[in-house]
């Protein structure tokens, strides 16, 4: 999943102040399945610390932990933090990796190998399928799955094009070489694997024509095709894809699909596991999150080229991208990016962009990294900042959505304070086969996260920026009514208990009224 990147492309090399947050996992189970015993987060949801206690999470109702707590760092802000550039060495340009005017045949060997020699290809067992935009040389038999694969590509164009906005007319006459390889030594043979390449894990690309080794599964053989083919797309009609992490995390975001029915929709937020057999994106970051190995932003963005011999970078890079698009309050940014992908200075522009909320980023970052899921809904997840409202409005009441994520209530309390929280109101939190009715204190027929479904919670967000996990890691629990005294001053946030992936069947809100006590 390589891409052979020329001399003007810019090589992140050093960040300044960049630390890797440990997150501890708080993966639950949804609605659709049973309770898991995972670890306990233990933060103060007033404090913003965090403690790992390894014991399974107790179903009861439970008062935040008080308990001393480790800490952990928070990413460097944006004016803290060193961006550094070099030049790669002096070879490749980005002209040579184009092809020569009139060149665009696929009879023509885009990389300047000799020409393709047709009789010794299918001699050796080699078919080719020939597409509009994509002629593909595999050893692979007859089957529906890999004969579809041109059509595959060929759906993706246009859709690659809306989304770099790149005029559809200028990809008309497009077209690359592929290879979908199960028998190396047949390609070597016949020319068509050129001995020149570097070692890739399962995919390559170089000028119009791409690599990539079969894979046990459809889905993934087309991802992919999609990753090498954007890769290509990117080179040809933006001139370069960018530094290692935006170039493999935008193809990877790219390649990751529905397919239905014949028609390919990319760009997709995986709905289960079962949908993308063999991908394990979300697997490993999840597995990396359970570890203590958690990367944040800025730690992406300093990836080297070699480190996507590893399945890990490219899992990361997809999840970074995969936020950054994905997010309300970000994606036009992010994706304004590809405009300047052949500045040298990228990964600064980037920082330089998001500078102004990046401490806001970072906090929904490590909440989008512990709690990824399938079907992860980062819309509804986006927390809702607020103007905060002086604490003589503490008289008018909050209504609370609970079909989003966290959501400030716009009230600071003060330190020291008791404050008494009480709410009311009916919601749906699921529409299976019928309603799920639920009040403040949740469903005691399911748990999510240790706590009943639909449960009322709550976090005390700084409104200073402090060093370690967002207080919003570990909600307190309210229900019906709680008594609460802040350790430190800070915004009120509410939200219901739910996963990230499924909050889009909830109906109704909750009402919450906050007095001194």
């Amino acid at each position: 999943m390589l891409a052979e990147l020329p001399l003007g492309d810019a090589r992140l090399l050093g960040l300044g102040m960049v630390f890797t947050a440990l997150l501890i996992p708080v993966l639950g189970c949804s609605k659709s399945g049973s309770t898991n015993t995972v670890p306990n987060l233990s933060t103060d949801a007033t404090s913003g610390q965090v403690s790992t206690n390894s014991s399974p999470t107790p179903a009861a109702s439970q008062a935040p932990d008080t308990r001393p707590a480790r800490q952990f760092p928070l990413e460097s802000t944006a004016h803290d933090a060193g961006w550094r550039y070099q030049k790669r060495p002096e070879g490749h340009k980005l002209a040579d990796l184009l092809p020569p005017a009139g060149s665009n045949s696929p009879g023509v060997d885009q990389t300047g190998a000799a020409p393709t020699n047709e009789s010794l290809i299918q001699s050796a067992g080699i078919r080719k399928l020939v597409g509009r935009h994509v002629v593909i040389y595999t050893d692979l038999a007859t089957d529906p799955a890999v004969d579809q694969l041109p059509l595959v590509f060929d759906q993706a164009v246009p859709q690659w094009a809306e989304y770099f906005a790149v005029d559809p007319q200028a990809t008309s006459e497009w077209q690359v070489v592929g290879h979908v390889i199960s028998d190396k030594e047949k390609f070597l043979s016949t020319a068509l694997l050129p001995r020149d390449l570097p070692p890739f894990l399962h995919g390559y690309q170089r000028g119009h024509r791409f690599w990539v080794y079969d894979q046990p599964s459809a889905y993934y053989r087309r991802h992919l095709l999609l990753h090498e083919g954007t890769h290509a797309f990117m080179r040809r009609f933006l001139g370069s894809a960018g530094p290692p992490w935006y170039m493999e995390g935008i193809a990877e975001l790219l390649g990751t699909h529905r397919w239905v029915d014949d028609r390919l929709t990319i760009a997709c937020m995986p709905r289960h596991r079962e949908e993308v057999p063999y991908w394990g994106r979300i697997k490993v970051v999840r597995d990396q999150v359970k570890q203590n190995r958690a990367q944040t932003l800025s730690t992406i963005m300093i990836q080297e080229r070699d480190d996507f011999l590893r399945v890990d970078a490219y899992g990361w890079s997809w999840a970074a991208a995969t936020f950054l698009d994905g997010h309300p309050r970000y994606r036009d940014r992010f994706r304004k990016l590809a405009a300047v992908v052949e500045d040298p200075q990228f990964s600064k522009i980037v920082r330089d962009r998001f500078a102004d909320d990046w401490d806001q980023l970072t906090e929904e970052w490590q909440l989008f990294v512990m709690n990824l899921d399938y079907g992860y809904d980062l819309a509804r997840e986006a927390i809702v900042f607020a103007a905060n409202r002086s604490s003589h409005e503490l008289e008018d009441p909050v209504t609370l959505r609970t079909d989003r994520g966290w959501q400030s209530s716009g009230l600071r309390l003060e330190a020291g304070v008791e404050y008494v929280v009480s709410a009311a109101g009916r919601y749906v939190v699921a529409d299976e086969s019928e309603p799920w009715w639920c009040e403040p204190n949740g469903v005691t027929i399911r748990y999510h996260q240790g706590r009943p479904l639909g449960m009322l919670l709550y976090a005390i967000r700084p409104n200073e920026r402090r060093a370690g996990m967002t207080a919003l890691a570990r909600p307190g629990e309210i229900g019906m009514r709680r008594i609460i005294t802040p350790r430190h001053a800070g915004t009120l946030f509410l939200r219901i208990n739910d996963s990230p992936a499924e909050l889009a069947d909830n109906e109704g809100s909750v009402t919450v009224q906050i007095t001194r006590r």
